[in-house]
């Protein structure tokens, strides 16, 4: 079976209510928000099942935002970030943080703070679930908002993610890491003006994919670009090279509660 894996899309924000360094704006919450806990739907090993949560009640959401505040932040990478923290709001994934429990840190904005795990265990402990997720293909996003219309008849049913229905195709060029290409973010700051001499802003999207590539390998950055054919044929950086082209079939992922 084919591994999916977490895409961390650059530049794509992730509020903090800075005064606070508070994970989340608690102003949203209300009483279709959901705070979820989980180990990767891709780690077959279930290795931080013991600190999967969930809180549905929008008060003790709130409480336990408050109670999880952003550290200091430290040097890390992204090895091993196998556990998420999701908020859901009206079935819909509105923010998710990857977290590393071996090394309590957590990453948001491409940068890594310390979290107190302990807290995170606690929770677990007073509000257990597990959960499963079916991966499905769609040809449009009718097809997709249908099925999604369907699954929030089921009791069971907790949220859903799509891949992009916005976009011809995707296509990716390895970069260095080097001085000149630190990070992910560094790579998105050179890619996107040049990209931009062929299409606007809002008809493309860069991500870096947490796949065995990009993790096992700390001396690379493997960029997916997601665009039209045109742009993969025309782009160029450097001496670099565009590869993998590949025409873009939409896939959803659908979670559903196993135990409550």
């Amino acid at each position: 079976m084919k591994k999916y894996f977490l895409i961390i899309t650059l530049f794509y924000s992730l509020n903090l209510a800075a005064q606070n360094k508070l994970l989340f704006d608690t102003s949203r919450i209300d009483s279709h928000t959901k705070l979820i806990g989980r180990y990767d739907q891709f780690d077959r090993q279930k290795k931080f099942y013991y600190l999967n949560f969930i809180i549905e009640d929008p008060a003790k959401i709130k409480k336990v935002l408050t109670s999880l505040p952003l550290g200091t932040e430290i040097k890390s990478d992204y090895t091993n970030m196998d556990f998420r923290i999701d908020i859901i709001q009206d079935y819909k994934k509105t923010q998710s943080w990857m977290v590393n429990p071996d090394m309590n840190c957590i990453l948001v904005n491409d940068n890594f703070y310390t979290i107190s795990i302990d807290k995170i265990k606690a929770l677990a402990e007073k509000n257990p679930f597990d959960y499963r997720f079916d991966a499905l293909s769609f040809n449009t996003l009718n097809e997709y908002e249908e099925y999604l219309k369907k699954q929030k008849k089921d009791d069971f049913f907790l949220f859903a993610y799509t891949s992009s229905f916005a976009f011809d195709g995707t296509f990716e060029i390895q970069f260095p890491r080097n001085k000149k290409y630190p990070s992910p973010t560094a790579i998105h700051d050179t890619l996107a003006p040049l990209i931009e001499k062929f299409v606007p802003k809002g008809k493309y999207s860069i991500s870096y994919i947490l796949d065995d590539r990009n993790l096992a390998d700390p001396k690379q950055f493997v960029i997916t670009i997601y665009g039209t054919r045109e742009l993969y044929d025309n782009l160029h950086v450097e001496n670099l090279k565009n590869q993998n082209w590949k025409q873009n079939v939409a896939k959803g992922y659908f979670f559903y509660r196993t135990m409550r």
